[in-house]
């Protein structure tokens, strides 16, 4: 599933930003909600009462972001012993362009520790409407860390990149990412990983 479709912004290296968790009942559930309707088309989506039903587990966090009083985005994110898998990350479009979805990520790989973190872009098709955006969303996740692993998720006709934080060279560890989704997002979604690499085909 694609993750911040929004423009690259500059990196600010600036105080946390204030997070809360979403739950049923608060102002935080109808803001996210909201943001999640305008940020995600309807095939990427996932029912956003299930999705905050499943962040009641330990080793899923769904929060919200503010810099003071503004709302600057979203995040949901798994946790496993080996990896963190960022499924969803938005920023609020009335304020994009500030620095919030590096600030985003820099708190998620702070609290990621040792663990690199794992999402999903759009794979670079030069026969998409949104071509020069999903250049625009790769160069941005490079720019705070991340590379191209050359493995793919697929979910039913859909089909995304993965990125990752790990250092160039090592294996992605394509296994352990399958069994994080599993076991958290059992019942909301379900993927294959596939390997993409040019000297795996064929």
């Amino acid at each position: 599933m694609t993750t911040m479709p929004t423009p690259p912004e500059p990196a600010a290296d600036r105080e946390p930003l204030a997070a809360y968790d979403v739950r049923f009942g608060t102002p935080h559930y109808g803001r996210a909600r909201r943001l999640m309707l305008r940020a995600f088309p309807p095939e990427e989506r996932i029912a956003f009462p299930l999705l905050v039903l499943n962040s009641l587990r330990r080793s899923v966090r769904f929060q919200v972001f503010y810099d003071g009083a503004q709302f600057a985005g979203l995040l949901y994110a798994c946790f496993g012993n080996d990896l963190v898998y960022a499924l969803f990350l938005a920023v609020n479009d009335e304020v994009r362009s500030r620095g919030y979805g590096s600030r985003i990520l820099s708190q998620l790989k702070a609290e990621a520790g040792s663990r690199p973190v794992v999402l999903e872009i759009e794979p670079l098709d030069e026969g998409a409407a949104n071509y020069e955006q999903r250049v625009r969303r790769l160069r941005f996740y490079e720019h705070n860390g991340f590379r191209t692993t050359g493995f793919a998720s697929v979910e039913d006709r859909c089909e995304y990149a993965l990125l990752t934080t790990q250092p160039e060279g090592e294996a992605f560890p394509a296994a352990a990412f399958e069994q994080l989704h599993r076991q958290t997002l059992a019942g909301l979604a379900s993927i294959r990983v596939e390997d993409r690499r040019p000297d795996q085909q064929g």
